[in-house]
């Protein structure tokens, strides 16, 4: 567990720099803030977590729920204002028909190893169900 609080906790303060760096440029044009603030919590929350303590985690949150509600205070319940400012934290990804095969796919597998959900049977019953459909 160790690579990963080293991994996590590295990027944390890579992007928490950059977010930083950004943040800084962006209250100098008279901007938000939201990016300088984020950017010290992730540098925080990469040190504690490097440093291997639970206050890194407890940090990652309060970013979190804060971005959370600078977004909903800025762009209202919009799906569209929420996406680029909730994005990195959320995955927004498909699901692929190829990860689960469906309802429908199961079905047939079961049925074509002679039995369901609710009879799964002993051993011999396998067995012998098994010897009934060699076709497959």
């Amino acid at each position: 567990m160790r690579w990963v609080t080293i991994v996590f906790g590295s990027l944390f303060i890579l992007f928490g720099a950059a977010l930083l760096f950004g943040g800084v440029t962006l209250v100098r044009l008279g901007g938000s803030s939201y990016y300088l603030i984020t950017g010290i919590g992730l540098i925080a929350s990469g040190i504690q977590l490097l440093r291997r303590r639970a206050s890194g985690v407890w940090l990652y949150g309060l970013v979190v729920s804060g971005t959370l509600i600078w977004s909903l205070a800025e762009s209202g319940l919009s799906m569209w204002g929420l996406l680029p400012r909730l994005a990195t934290f959320v995955d927004w990804e498909e699901p692929s028909p190829r990860r689960s095969p469906g309802p429908a796919t199961a079905c047939r597998q079961r049925s074509a190893m002679g039995r369901s959900d609710r009879h799964r049977g002993s051993r011999d019953d396998r067995v012998a169900l098994a010897g009934r459909h060699r076709n497959f």
